[in-house]
């Protein structure tokens, strides 16, 4: 039987690599290290993931969010390196604000999505026998003009005149992760065995749909989730829509960087467990005022001209009931 669950605590689950060993471990299996995984069979290749590791991936992930473990550890957070689906019940069962730092695969496809045996060839092939506007949509484009992955591409981010959103979204950015998922669901339904699935979280334990992770949360959790991941808001509106709206969700549309809300969570967590802030409204706090350090100092602040920091690692962090 689960412990009572702790007013005010923070679990930070972690299910990317943080040290060299997991990075070297899971380099060739792993999604979200895909684009660090050296040439197959190349000499190099043990060079290759080092430079990899040393110059962007430690610098960007692996210490910042190191950095941030120690420094909650240090504050009596409960931090899980290594998360599992596993993890995720046992600290919802157990906390009221569970922060997950992982990879969510979304729609768009990669190259390393497409089977061995996936060519234009074989995607014609099938679609050729298929009827629907997504076959239809493939036939009439110019293949000469673009390749396989940039062509599947181009069908996942179409949307069909007078076709209606049928999930639980709101705001332009919300519509759009969510019909590009159901494009993607439809074009792998089409090609099955030729494309790997999205729309996936990745855990240590392997890669996981909405669904397997939403029976992961305990029933009774009532808490804040906060998903740091890259366009976590497809993820968020299925738990709304399957929970009932009951958890307090921390949700980013974009593409997010690990290094800026390593900065945050520190602080969010300083603000929760030092100043008695609740969660979110610390988030935000944390949030504004990393803000306000960068723009003093780029210099930007009292020059009457400014400009929050531009880019994805920036996106603020959404809470919906």
């Amino acid at each position: 039987m689960a412990s009572p669950r702790e007013r005010a605590a923070i679990a930070l689950l972690v299910g990317i690599p943080t040290s060299f060993a997991e990075f070297a471990e899971r380099v060739y299996t792993s999604d979200y290290l895909s684009k660090f995984r050296p040439i197959p069979d190349d000499m190099e290749a043990i060079t290759q993931l080092q430079t990899a590791w040393s110059e962007r991936y430690a610098p960007m992930v692996a210490n910042p969010i190191e950095d941030l473990l120690l420094a909650a550890e240090a504050s009596g957070v409960r931090c899980i390196r290594r998360a599992t689906l596993k993890d995720v019940h046992v600290a919802t069962s157990s906390v009221d604000a569970v922060v997950l730092m992982s990879h969510w695969k979304g729609a768009r496809l990669v190259y390393e999505d497409l089977a061995p045996n996936c060519s234009t060839e074989v995607v014609l092939e099938r679609v050729r026998s298929a009827e629907g506007l997504l076959p239809s949509w493939l036939l009439r484009q110019d293949r000469e003009a673009a390749n396989l992955v940039s062509l599947l591409n181009g069908a996942i981010t179409m949307g069909w005149e007078g076709e209606a959103d049928l999930e639980f979204v709101d705001g332009r950015c919300a519509i759009a992760l969510t019909l590009e998922e159901r494009r993607r669901r439809e074009l792998e339904h089409l090609l099955e065995g030729l494309l790997a699935p999205g729309s996936r979280l990745e855990l240590f334990d392997g890669m996981h749909t909405k669904d397997e992770f939403e029976r992961a949360i305990a029933l009774d959790f009532r808490g804040h989730l906060d998903l740091t991941t890259c366009n976590s808001t497809v993820l968020a509106n299925h738990l709304r829509h399957a929970r009932g709206g009951r958890l307090r969700l921390v949700e980013f549309p974009e593409q997010q960087e690990f290094l800026w809300h390593a900065q945050c969570l520190t602080s969010t967590i300083d603000l929760v467990l030092s100043h008695g802030m609740d969660y979110f409204s610390a988030r935000r706090t944390a949030d504004k005022l990393l803000h306000e350090v960068l723009l003093e100092f780029s210099g930007q602040v009292g020059s009457g001209n400014l400009h929050a920091p531009t880019g994805n690692q920036c996106a603020k962090p959404r809470q919906r009931p």
